[in-house]
C-alpha cells in the first residue's frame, strides 16, 4: 500500500499516511484503507466551486515552486487505488448439543432440521477489495481522484469505521477503473459505455466517449453558472505567472507538483491586456456576407439597416483550459434552432461577443475553439513589445455569422431636407464588453471569400460600393476610398466604427418626377404663344391643366411619409406653381388690354412676358439644382441673375415698342411714296404695311388691326368714314373675323381706296398717328367715282 500511496501523495503527506496505514493494519478487525489520515485538507467543491481544478498543495508552508528550467522530473508510475472494506452479516443455526446446523444467510430454516430447538447465531464477515482509480484517463482525472480521496480521509480522520461506508466512499466523485466489485457497487467506471456522473467532468474528458453533449450540458451548466467569476474578464497581467493564493479552505484547487507539468502552459502564460486601461486585447475580423439593406421607415422617419455579417474574435484566457463547459461550448453555440439554449451557454463564459448598439440579431452559425497556442488571426501581435511572429497563448476564437438589424434615427442618419439630392452618413459601430479592447480596427474589415484576407487599399470607390451598398443603385458611396473601412473610436477602445458617406442616386426620381413636372410647366409657358384674343380660352385651360398636374405631384407619395418640414421637392413644386400662377395672371391682364382696345400694348407685353417668364423659370431651376450642393452659391446666383432679368425684360419691352414704331413708319412711308400705278411696288408696300400691323404675326388681320392700319394710313379720316370702309370690306373677312393679305390687297383697291382715297395724295403735313390723338388733320382728296 505504501508504494501505491507514494504515487499520489506529496512527500510530507506520504509520511503521515504511511504511519496511519501501518496502524490500521494492526487492527484486529483487519480494516485497512490505503491513503490513511493525513493533514487536514478541506472538503471537496461546494455548489459554487469548480471540481475541475488540480489537487491541493499541503497548506502548511508549502515549498516554493521549482524553477521552470530545468523542468520537474516526471512523477512516479501511476497505480493508485484504495482498499474498500465491506462487512456482511452471516446467520447460523446451532443445536442444543453443540452440533452446528448451517443455514443459508439470513437465517432461513431448512425443511428438515436435525434438532428440535435450533439456536440462531449471527456474526459478521469482513471482505476487503481493492478498487483502482481509472488508468487510461487523463492525468487531471487521476489527480482529481487523489485530491477527492485525500479530502475524504481528512474529513473522517476521527471515524474508525469510515472505510466501512462504501456508499460514502463512492459518493465523493471518484472515477474508477472497471472491476467486478466496482460494477457490483454501481461505482462510476471510466469508459465502460455508460455515462457516469463522477466521470462526466472536464478533468476526466467527460467519461471519454460515453457522455454526449446533453449529458455534458446537464452536469457542467449548474457547476459553471454557480461560479460567476467565469463571466468576468480575465485579470491576468501580461508578463507575470499566476500564483495560487486561494484561502486554506480552497487550497485543494491549487495545482500539485504532479500536475504542474500538465498545466505549465496554462499557469505560466498570461492574458494580453492594454498596458494603460487594463482591458483584455481582442483581435477582430469582420466581413459583410451581403451588401447592406437600407429601408426607410415612414412611421418614425428612421432608416432600417440590415446587415448579414460574419466575424471572429480572438483573445487569450488561461481560465478556459479549466472551464467545466469548455468541451461543449462550440456545439451549443452553433445551434440555430436553439437560440435560447445557445444564449444560456454563452452566458456561462466571458466571450467578447460583437454587438451593434440598439440592434436585434439572429445568429445563423457560431463556433468556439480553444487551444494553448495559435497564431493571431491578423498575423500581428497586440503588444508593441512582441514581434509580429509571436503566438497567442491560451487562445480562444469565437466566430459567428448573423443577421443584424438596427435603426438609425433621422438625427443619426441625416436630414432628408434636400431629397432627392440628400446626403447622409451611415455609421456602423460594433462594440464588445467594456473590459475588452480591439487592438487593430484598421485591419478588421476582411474578405471571407479570400481566406479572411484584409481588403487592400487599392479598392476603388465603385468596388467598395458593390461590396457595401445594395445593387439597386439607390445610394452612391462618396468620399475617399482610402477612408472606407473600420477605424478606432475615440475614447472607446472596445469599439470599431465604419463611417460611410452616402448620397441618394436621383436619376430615376429626376426622370419620373422632376422632368415630367418641368414638361407640364413648359406647356403652360407655351400657352403664351396662343393669341390673347380668340384663343384665350385654350390658353387659360392649358395653364390650369399644368397647375393641376403640379398639384397632383405635390400630393404624391415619394417614400418619405409626411415629414414635418419642407424638403427640396416641396420647394420645387411650389416654384412650379408660382410660375404657372404668374403666367395665368399675365394672360388675364393681356386679355383685359385687348378688351380695352390696347391691342398693340397687349401683344407687346405678351411677347415680353413670354421671354421674361421663360428666362425666370430657367434661373429658378438653376438655383434649385444648385441649392442641395451649395446653398450659399444658390443665393448668390439668384441675387445676381434676378435683377439682371428684370432689367433685360424692361429693355426688351422698350426695344419691341421702338421696333414696332419704326416698322410702321417705314410701311406708311412706302404706301405714301409708292404710286398705285406701280403694281409690284405698291403690292410690296401693301405687304409691308400688312406685316407691320399684324401684331400677333399670324398672317392675318382682325377688325381691330385693320382699323389701326386705316387710321394710320388716313389720319385725317373721320371715325364714321373708317367705319363705313370697314363695313364695306366686312364680306371679305373669313368666318373667324380675320382677313388674309390676298383679301386685304383686293379690298384695298376695290373698297378702301374707293372710300378713303389714294394714300399717295395724303398731305405731306399729315402726321402718322401711332396710338395717340391726331394732329394737323389733312383733308383727303377722294378719288373720282
Amino acid at each position: 500500500p505504501t508504494q501505491r500511496l507514494s504515487a499520489m501523495m506529496p512527500v510530507r503527506l506520504q509520511l503521515v499516511v504511511c504511519a496511519a496505514v501501518a496502524a490500521a493494519l494492526e487492527d484486529s478487525r483487519g480494516r485497512t484503507l490505503q491513503g490513511g489520515p493525513g493533514p487536514a485538507v478541506p472538503a471537496g467543491p461546494g455548489p459554487g466551486q469548480s471540481p475541475n481544478r488540480p489537487p491541493a498543495k499541503p497548506p502548511p508552508s508549502p515549498p516554493p515552486l521549482p524553477p521552470r528550467d530545468p523542468p520537474h522530473p516526471p512523477p512516479p508510475p501511476y497505480d493508485p487505488g484504495f482498499l474498500l472494506q465491506t462487512t456482511e452479516t452471516v446467520s447460523t443455526l446451532e443445536c442444543g448439543d453443540g452440533a452446528a446446523l448451517v443455514t443459508n444467510p439470513g437465517g432461513r430454516r431448512r425443511l428438515q432440521d436435525p434438532c428440535d430447538n435450533p439456536i440462531i447465531v449471527s456474526y459478521e464477515e469482513t471482505e476487503t477489495d481493492l478498487l483502482r482509480f481509472c488508468v487510461n484517463c487523463p492525468p487531471a482525472c487521476k489527480a482529481r481522484n487523489q485530491a477527492l480521496l485525500s479530502a475524504y480521509v481528512a474529513r473522517h480522520a476521527d471515524d474508525e469505521n469510515h472505510n466501512d461506508d462504501s456508499e460514502a466512499l463512492l459518493s465523493i466523485g471518484l472515477c474508477l477503473e472497471f472491476s467486478p466489485k466496482a460494477d457490483q457497487l454501481y461505482a462510476a467506471i471510466y469508459d465502460d459505455g455508460i455515462c457516469d456522473d463522477d466521470c462526466n467532468n472536464l478533468d476526466c474528458a467527460h467519461d471519454l466517449d460515453d457522455c454526449d453533449y446533453s449529458d455534458i450540458y446537464a452536469m457542467c451548466v449548474p457547476e459553471q453558472s454557480a461560479n460567476r467569476t467565469w463571466v468576468s474578464a480575465p485579470t491576468v497581467v501580461n508578463g507575470t505567472v499566476r500564483e495560487c493564493n486561494e484561502p486554506e479552505e480552497l487550497s485543494w484547487q491549487c495545482p500539485s507538483y504532479e500536475e504542474e507539468s500538465s498545466y505549465t502552459a496554462i499557469f505560466d502564460s498570461a492574458t494580453i491586456i492594454t498596458p494603460n486601461t487594463g482591458r483584455v486585447q481582442v483581435g477582430l475580423q469582420i466581413s459583410l456576407l451581403e451588401p447592406l439593406s437600407l429601408k426607410y421607415q415612414e412611421t418614425d422617419a428612421s432608416m432600417l439597416v440590415t446587415a448579414k455579417l460574419q466575424y471572429r474574435v480572438q483573445w487569450s484566457d488561461p481560465r478556459l483550459a479549466r472551464a467545466p463547459c469548455r468541451r461543449m461550448l462550440s456545439y451549443y453555440m452553433g445551434l440555430t434552432e436553439g437560440a435560447k439554449l445557445a444564449a444560456t451557454v454563452k452566458g456561462l463564459q466571458w466571450i467578447p461577443e460583437v454587438t451593434i448598439s440598439g440592434a436585434t440579431k439572429t445568429v445563423l452559425t457560431a463556433s468556439f475553439f480553444f487551444n494553448e497556442t495559435m497564431p493571431w488571426i491578423d498575423d500581428s501581435s497586440p503588444l508593441p513589445s512582441q514581434s509580429a511572429e509571436s503566438l497567442c497563448q491560451n487562445c480562444a476564437v469565437y466566430m459567428a455569422s448573423e443577421t443584424t438589424t438596427f435603426s438609425l434615427s433621422e438625427s443619426a442618419f441625416g436630414s432628408y431636407q434636400f431629397f432627392p439630392f440628400d446626403a447622409h452618413q451611415l455609421k456602423i459601430q460594433i462594440a464588445t464588453q467594456d473590459t475588452a479592447a480591439f487592438y487593430a480596427c484598421d485591419k478588421a474589415h476582411v474578405n471571407v471569400a479570400s481566406a479572411w484576407a484584409p481588403y487592400t487599399s487599392g479598392l476603388t470607390l465603385s468596388k467598395w460600393q458593390a461590396l457595401l451598398l445594395p445593387s439597386t443603385n439607390e445610394w452612391t458611396l462618396m468620399g475617399n476610398p482610402a477612408d472606407v473601412g473600420f477605424r478606432d473610436v475615440e475614447r472607446m477602445p472596445n469599439a470599431c466604427q465604419m463611417s460611410l458617406q452616402l448620397t441618394r442616386n436621383p436619376v430615376v426620381f429626376l426622370i419620373k418626377q422632376i422632368l415630367v413636372t418641368i414638361f407640364f410647366v413648359l406647356c403652360g409657358l407655351l400657352a403664351l404663344l396662343l393669341a390673347p384674343t380668340e384663343l384665350m380660352g385654350d390658353r387659360v385651360t392649358t395653364i390650369l391643366f399644368s397647375a393641376l398636374i403640379v398639384s397632383t405631384n405635390m400630393q404624391g407619395n415619394i417614400g418619405l411619409g409626411n415629414p414635418q418640414y419642407i424638403i427640396w421637392y416641396d420647394y420645387f413644386n411650389l416654384v412650379q406653381f408660382l410660375i404657372l400662377l404668374v403666367v395665368l395672371i399675365e394672360s388675364i391682364y393681356v386679355h383685359k388690354l385687348v378688351l380695352w382696345h390696347k391691342t398693340r400694348t397687349a401683344y407687346r407685353l405678351d411677347r415680353t412676358c413670354l421671354l421674361s417668364i421663360t428666362l425666370l423659370y430657367v434661373i429658378v431651376l438653376v438655383v434649385l439644382f444648385i441649392m442641395p450642393f451649395s446653398p450659399s452659391g444658390a443665393l448668390t446666383v439668384a441675387g445676381i441673375l434676378t435683377p439682371l432679368l428684370f432689367t433685360c425684360s424692361f429693355v426688351v419691352f422698350v426695344a419691341l415698342r421702338r421696333r414696332e414704331v419704326r416698322a410702321r413708319q417705314e410701311a406708311l412711308a412706302d404706301l405714301r411714296t409708292t404710286p398705285m400705278s406701280d403694281v409690284e411696288g405698291f403690292q410690296a408696300a401693301l405687304r409691308h404695311g400688312f406685316t407691320a400691323f399684324d401684331y400677333d404675326s399670324n398672317g392675318t388681320l382682325d377688325i381691330d388691326q385693320l382699323r389701326s392700319l386705316l387710321v394710320a394710313v388716313y389720319p385725317s379720316a373721320t371715325k364714321q368714314l373708317i367705319t363705313k370702309c370697314l363695313v364695306s370690306v366686312k364680306p371679305i373677312f373669313s368666318d373667324n373675323d380675320t382677313i388674309s393679305f390676298e383679301g386685304f390687297e383686293g379690298a384695298f383697291e376695290s373698297h378702301i381706296a374707293a372710300v378713303l382715297g389714294n394714300p399717295n395724295r395724303v398731305g405731306r403735313s399729315a402726321t402718322v398717328r401711332i396710338g395717340g390723338p391726331r394732329t394737323s388733320p389733312v383733308m383727303v382728296q377722294p378719288m373720282s367715282e
